[in-house]
């Protein structure tokens, strides 16, 4: 078992995982303005933000550069979970912008 991973590759997975919560919250959504502001949002935090340097980093440093993406996460699943549409709106925005802003600090895309 590996006892690194690359700082990119832990800023990809938390991307993906934002990704698949924030379009499960827009496939919920009953709205087109939603959809709309969730991509706007994703694509202005992707613009805005800055790709990280890669690196190597111990699971333990790892684990310490985790708790509030992983935080993030966790209010996605739940907000995703029920059935408010404040709730709904509220993960489709949240999880698009961390979506953009993982996804240029992991380095994918075109603006990398």
């Amino acid at each position: 078992m590996p006892t690194t991973i690359r700082v990119r590759t832990l800023q990809a997975l938390f991307g993906l995982a934002y990704t698949a919560l924030a379009l499960i919250a827009i496939g919920k959504s009953p709205g087109f303005a939603t959809t709309l502001s969730a991509i706007v949002l994703a694509c202005l935090a992707y613009m805005s933000s800055r790709t990280v340097p890669d690196r190597l980093v111990t699971l333990e440093e790892a684990v310490k550069l985790s708790p509030v993406a992983l935080a993030v996460i966790a209010f996605g699943v739940v907000a995703d979970s029920l059935t408010s549409l404040h709730a709904v709106g509220w993960a489709a925005t949240v999880m698009s912008y961390c979506a953009g802003n993982r996804m240029r600090a992991a380095g994918v895309g075109p603006l990398v």
